[in-house]
């Protein structure tokens, strides 16, 4: 009995360290993305929230569908900034895949690049870590529900997880209990309104992240 009430009190010390080992891990790696955006149509500007992951210090991986807007001609992108803690700088394109939804950001804002993990293991432990409806920095946790997901006539493979996504969350790292990346978020189930249900979020998994690196 005093042994199973060591090894419970034990685990529950080691949960919350280890996503407090996460968020300050990832605290320098991730950012928020900002599109500036006119509409010709009402003749407005407005701007779009989604969420980012340093590669390198100044390059930063992303959700495509963040700046694509070619499928609405009268939505025109005009500026993109990308802010890391109290710090904001412009980002100019350096790649985008619209069909796998993996875009690349070069700004001179540094951050500190991750690491792509090795695998990926339904099951397994994963963070989210983004900015959701706007809200800067949130990290929430979950498992890998699904893997090696793939649709019909979609190049990019998805994982599913159930760690709470958000619109803003868009473009954000879902990472391994080391804080290797193991996917790109690019869709929520929140967005189907009353059909959809709060806590599972598509990702870009790692093989289609890698070829799209690759190319």
């Amino acid at each position: 009995m005093k042994k199973t009430l060591a090894t419970l009190l034990a685990l529950f010390i080691v949960l919350p360290a280890c996503a407090m080992n996460i968020s300050k891990k990832m605290e320098d790696s991730t950012v928020l993305v900002h599109m500036k955006i006119h509409r010709d149509e009402d003749n407005k500007t407005g701007w779009g929230t989604c969420s980012g992951v340093y590669l390198k210090k100044n390059i930063i991986l992303s959700a495509a569908h963040c700046v694509d807007y070619s499928a609405d001609e009268k939505i025109q992108l005009k500026e993109i900034w990308v802010k890391k803690g109290n710090q904001s700088e412009k980002a100019v394109i350096v790649k985008v895949d619209a069909a796998a939804d993996l875009l690349l950001l070069y700004t001179p804002l540094e951050g500190t690049p991750v690491k792509l993990a090795h695998k990926v293991t339904r099951g397994e432990d994963c963070w989210v870590i983004g900015n959701p409806l706007g809200i800067i920095d949130i990290l929430t946790k979950g498992i890998v529900s699904k893997i090696n997901l793939k649709d019909k006539g979609e190049k990019a493979t998805f994982i599913i997880v159930d760690a709470v996504c958000l619109p803003g969350n868009s473009g954000g790292a879902v990472v391994d209990k080391r804080g290797h990346l193991i996917g790109i978020l690019t869709r929520s189930t929140s967005l189907l309104g009353g059909l959809g249900a709060s806590g599972l979020g598509l990702a870009v998994d790692l093989r289609t992240i890698r070829e799209f690196l690759k190319s």
